[in-house]
């Protein structure tokens, strides 16, 4: 089953506290998985899907961005690319899992969990396939007015 319903945005905090560091729009789990789209776009990351995971009483986070590389090298750079750019503005992740073999890169926000997978070990594991019940999040009109209203703060490099 594929849902792609827009969501809205959540006017909720963080679930962990990430201090004065972080940026007031940036607490938002909703500005934090359209962020990681965008970063990982500027990697030529494929097939990007965003889950929405809220509804989901036993759900260790709110959003799921699952996205393939195809080389192993692509797949740590778009995790450096993600990583590095939210770092700028004072985001930091919680874990990352996986990066030195970069077949399969888990970094997580707490709140927005990244999965960066070769193709074919995106295929094998299936997350999609995992959590098919839950609603595919279509971000594109989002990052597109973010984009055209001149938001500095979602190019990379500031």
């Amino acid at each position: 089953m594929k849902n792609s319903e827009v969501i809205p945005s959540r006017s909720e905090p963080d679930r962990a506290d990430r201090g004065a560091a972080s940026s007031l729009e940036l607490s938002h789990p909703t500005e934090k998985y359209l962020k990681c789209v965008i970063f990982a776009q500027e990697k030529k990351a494929e097939d990007i899907v965003v889950l929405d995971m809220q509804s989901v009483s036993s759900s260790y986070t709110d959003y799921c961005m699952i996205c393939s590389g195809n080389s192993t090298r692509q797949v740590q750079a778009i995790a450096d690319s993600i990583e590095l750019n939210l770092k700028r503005e004072g985001i930091y992740p919680l874990g990352i899992e996986g990066y030195n073999v970069g077949e399969w890169v888990l970094v997580d926000y707490g709140d927005v969990v990244v999965h960066i997978f070769l193709a074919e070990n995106r295929r094998y594991y299936d997350l999609e396939g995992l959590w098919a019940d839950r609603p595919r999040i279509d971000f594109s009109r989002e990052i597109e007015q973010a984009l055209s209203c001149g938001s500095t703060s979602f190019a990379s490099g500031g």
